[in-house]
């Protein structure tokens, strides 16, 4: 950052185990405008690995980030700017989503804004038509979490998680994202 660049109040990300420092920036640069605060909601390493866990800390808190670390030592995610909601399997229309890879240092716009993201009670943050990012409940635990293109318009249907499918995160992370006024 110069000086020239807006301080971001609170910025947790500096604390996580899944972005570096050196990310931060093409991170924040990626989305529709510059945040005066990001707040960590959720992380597996500390809540409990449940559906039930993110949606309490996550839900009804407007623009949030998802970051996660594969098994296959991947880093990607995605971005929504409305909230996540607890229902029984609902697609939300968000125009400004985004899924991106840290190691491939690409962002993929929603290109059917109608499925970009999906809230249903038992499912982690999930992504896309085709759940393009579906983190399962019990994430952590289990390999049932998946990537698939469908909704964003990904140049290899699983290239966000080195080629492979399923994965099971070692870990993820929601900041909810805070804009001026």
């Amino acid at each position: 950052m110069n000086d020239q660049t807006p301080k971001i109040e609170t910025n947790q990300l500096y604390e996580s185990d899944i972005i570096t420092k050196d990310e931060i920036p093409l991170l924040i640069g990626w989305l529709p405008k510059y945040p005066t605060k990001i707040i960590k909601l959720f992380d597996t390493k500390i809540d409990t690995h449940n559906a039930g866990a993110f949606h309490s800390k996550c839900d009804d808190k407007g623009p949030t980030i998802v970051l996660i670390k594969s098994d296959s030592n991947y880093r990607f995610g995605g971005y929504t700017s409305i909230s996540w909601g607890t229902s029984n399997g609902n697609y939300s229309r968000d125009d400004s989503a985004f899924l991106f890879s840290f190691d491939n240092k690409k962002k993929y716009n929603v290109n059917t804004p109608n499925y970009a993201i999906y809230s249903h009670h038992q499912y982690g943050p999930t992504f896309g038509s085709g759940h393009d990012i579906h983190l399962s409940n019990y994430a952590p635990q289990n390999n049932s979490s998946y990537t698939q293109g469908c909704a964003y318009p990904l140049e290899t249907k699983n290239e966000l998680n080195k080629g492979k499918q399923n994965f099971m995160p070692i870990s993820y992370e929601v900041y909810q994202i805070i804009y001026p006024e």
